[in-house]
């Protein structure tokens, strides 16, 4: 008797189980998508600029017009030298930027005397470029871990295999004339440097036959995407 009790909870119970299963859906399910557009929380410039100044009142100071030193003058037997040095500031508080190469191009130096009389820009050169000191990078002053879009030199307009810290950099032996543009810096992708900036050096070959004078040129400073920068 107790044992027929038994089967008779066990089937009423598989009644009710088969009572209580999930209902049909009574309408389709709908979605929608969510927006938000993003806007720029702040800026990024390059400017010609007097590096150590600038990195030290931690605000691009530009610089326009950039002295070269007399190192020796032409002579009928033997070309002279001017060297010179400038820095490349950014202004870099963006909440994002993509990555970038600098690159600096000059024009040919003219005698502001006597015009038909130059110095081709294929005489001016690159010789070192400083590391790149920056208010945030990846290891300094990053409190949040931040992926920091880090700035750095190029040496031959090629990677130099390391980073040094400023005021230490790489010294150029080819692929340095300004006359054509010059890779000098690079840029990673993320979270801007909020003020950059790095000293290139500068050395202008004055040919035999250079008559005396002042010559002016132009210097060019540009930034261009590139999604993958040599380092």
């Amino acid at each position: 008797m107790n044992i027929r009790k038994t089967l008779l909870a066990g089937a009423l119970s598989l009644g009710l189980l088969g009572s209580i299963a999930a209902p049909a859906a009574l309408a389709a399910n709908d979605n929608a998508d969510v927006v938000v557009v993003v806007g720029t929380g702040g800026a990024f410039s390059v400017v010609i600029c007097n590096g150590p100044a600038s990195i030290a009142a931690q605000q691009p100071v530009a610089q326009d017009t950039v002295f070269l030193d007399i190192a020796t003058n032409p002579s009928a037997s033997t070309a002279g030298a001017a060297t010179g040095e400038f820095g490349i500031c950014y202004w870099d508080d963006l909440s994002y930027r993509p990555a970038f190469d600098t690159t600096l191009v000059s024009s040919d130096f003219v005698n502001q005397g006597d015009p038909t009389k130059t110095i081709d820009a294929s005489n001016f050169k690159i010789v070192f470029t400083s590391g790149v000191a920056q208010a945030q990078s990846t290891n300094f002053n990053n409190p949040n871990n931040l992926a920091i879009g880090d700035i750095g030199y190029y040496v031959n307009q090629l990677d130099p295999y390391g980073q040094a810290a400023p005021p230490a950099g790489g010294t150029w032996t080819g692929s340095n004339a300004l006359n054509a543009p010059a890779k000098v810096h690079f840029g990673y992708a993320g979270v801007g440097t909020i003020m950059s900036g790095g000293q290139v050096d500068v050395n202008l070959t004055l040919p035999i036959g250079t008559a005396p004078g002042v010559y002016l040129s132009e210097i060019t400073v540009d930034v261009l995407p590139d999604p993958n920068p040599l380092p």
